[in-house]
């Protein structure tokens, strides 16, 4: 794939920087990956019915320019983190409110790093 801006350095860089759990920062944004996968997929359907069309329309806009690469990324990668966080949210909630106790406090929802899970997304749908 040809690398125009550099994009993929950025990415393999931040790859390698402080990711300890089976190339993720953490287990906590590792398990959200392994069991919601299948979201990347939805983000793309949502992308196709124009969902997300201000964010990727200044992506597309922004390559051209090699300054402004980084930040049209991480404006896309921002808006489907926080798309991600929000249906994980409601997946899960019925099953987060039923567990009490100790169950529940090993459950960290606060060290899941949603920016990681966005910025992997654009990675596989977009770069």
């Amino acid at each position: 794939m040809v690398d125009p801006y550099g994009i993929l350095k950025i990415v393999k860089e931040r790859e390698l920087i402080g990711m300890s759990y089976n190339g993720w920062k953490n287990r906590e944004t590792w398990l959200v990956n392994v069991w919601y996968s299948d979201f990347g997929n939805m983000i793309a359907e949502d992308i196709e019915m124009g969902v997300y069309a201000e964010e990727v329309a200044a992506f597309a806009e922004g390559f051209p320019d090699k300054q402004n690469a980084r930040e049209y990324t991480a404006s896309l990668s921002y808006a489907i983190a926080e798309r991600y966080e929000q249906w994980v949210y409601e997946t899960i909630e019925e099953q987060l409110n039923s567990l009490q106790g100790f169950i529940r406090d090993l459950i960290d929802l606060d060290s899941i790093d949603w920016d990681e899970l966005g910025m992997d997304i654009v990675n596989e749908y977009f770069l």
